[in-house]
């Protein structure tokens, strides 16, 4: 069959951070030194048009908003992808005893049928259905479906398998710009680690107090780690004494409700995505369940079990918010930023007066607390409401405490003296931004 391979040109557009452009041009060379020993074309970097957003940062020590012009450079990447003429590679079947994760070429946007979530792991090629790591989906363009065994593709490409594999990695890591995709590289000899789901949630969920969730995409983008990435390295094995330290410092942040946190997210999964019946799973919840299933992570199933942490933050939001639907809403503001001309009765200046911006003491309940990451640090996005229902947010470069250093955490009922920053307003909904906590204390 190997009259029937064909190269096709392929191209795929991208935003990237200008200062980002050198590190995209560094990584295109490096995939074209491959390109040459795989025989392929080599690929073409184009840079396109400069736009500039208006981003916020982050903020600053006194949680006031930093706002800055960013500028993006647009860049179109042209090379060859390695085809068979009237079939397409659609996904990876990585087969688990709780099920299939399905890993699909990027940009390639076919729907895989619900019946390989599940599917043995035959060979349509051989047509025997034996143990295997791996198998291969394509798609011809009659719409019909082979699943191919990682030994059979020999046969059914008529060229060596290996070579094809590498090649269509190749192209994967080309059009993703650096992500890794194991499942269609030429294998290697990395020793697998394996973690408690329980303990590596638990890291995820340090991480993303730490440095905010930051997916894999946006970590490249950044020259960041990624949250998954992150949790590998503070829960797998210290090989070094300074990874024991840095290792001990990120252990030392535990809290007793990061641990239920990390058990409540993972009883969630399991009763709501888990127990979900496979054909009406997405293709996201399908891989997690399967992933959440097996009762421990890898390094491939790491970014999957770690979105969990997300999801679940998602839908306590939501729970929330249809809880207070039968509550007392007041859709208002609280307070103003505006000083106010205040008596001074002592000293010099007495008689006189002064402008100084006014205080409040608040009873507030923490509904969500949000942390995000950019090139420019971490932010903590506190979502809290009053007894009335007013809603409230404080950005902070931290974590909100008490006096005495305890750490408030979402569902904390506690009272503080704050100054308003500024009033805004999201889908209708009127919200009083905060600033300058002080004399923050928990009910006794």
């Amino acid at each position: 069959m190997s009259e029937t391979l064909t190269h096709t040109t392929n191209s795929v557009e991208f935003n990237v951070l200008s200062s980002n452009v050198d590190v995209a041009k560094e990584r295109v060379e490096k995939l074209n030194k491959r390109a040459e020993k795989l025989g392929c074309s080599k690929l073409i970097l184009t840079v396109g048009d400069v736009s500039v957003e208006t981003v916020t940062l982050g903020v600053d020590d006194e949680g006031r908003e930093i706002v800055r012009k960013v500028e993006f450079t647009k860049l179109t990447l042209v090379g060859d992808e390695l085809k068979l003429a009237g079939w397409t590679f659609v996904a990876s079947i990585e087969h688990t005893p709780e099920g299939n994760i399905l890993r699909k070429v990027p940009g390639v946007e076919i729907d895989v049928p619900v019946e390989f979530r599940e599917g043995g792991q035959r060979c349509d090629h051989c047509g025997h259905n034996r143990r295997r790591i791996d198998t291969f989906l394509a798609v011809s363009d009659a719409g019909e479906w082979k699943q191919i065994g990682r030994n059979c593709l020999r046969d059914f490409l008529g060229i060596d398998p290996a070579s094809f594999l590498k090649t269509l990695g190749w192209w994967t890591k080309a059009v993703s710009m650096g992500d890794e995709l194991s499942d269609f590289e030429g294998g290697g000899g990395r020793t697998e680690i394996t973690f408690e789901t329980v303990d590596f949630l638990l890291a995820v969920i340090l991480s993303i107090r730490l440095t905010g969730w930051l997916s894999r995409t946006v970590a490249r983008d950044f020259g960041r780690s990624a949250t998954a990435d992150a949790a590998i390295e503070m829960a797998g094995p210290a090989w070094d004494n300074h990874t024991r330290k840095i290792q001990k410092e990120f252990w030392a942040l535990e809290e007793d409700a990061d641990l239920e946190k990390a058990k409540a997210a993972l009883a969630w999964a399991e009763e709501t995505i888990v127990s979900k019946d496979v054909s009406v799973r997405s293709d996201y919840e399908h891989n997690l369940a399967v992933a959440v299933a097996r009762g421990y992570v890898t390094r491939r199933t790491a970014g999957l079990v770690a979105s969990l942490v997300v999801c679940y933050d998602r839908a306590m939001e939501r729970e929330i918010k249809m809880k207070n639907l039968n509550k007392t809403t007041l859709n208002e503001w609280f307070g103003s930023s505006e000083p106010v001309e205040v008596a001074i009765t002592r000293g010099k200046n007495k008689g006189t007066t002064k402008s100084v911006v006014p205080t409040y003491e608040l009873t507030l309940t923490v509904e969500r607390i949000i942390s995000t990451e950019s090139a420019w640090g971490t932010t903590q996005i506190h979502k809290m409401r009053d007894v009335d229902g007013r809603i409230f947010t404080w950005f902070g470069s931290c974590s909100l405490r008490t006096n005495d250093n305890v750490r408030i955490v979402e569902g904390n009922t506690f009272t503080a003296v704050w100054k308003v920053k500024k009033h805004s307003e999201y889908n209708g909904t009127k919200e009083t931004v905060l600033t300058r906590p002080s004399k923050v204390a928990l009910p006794a």
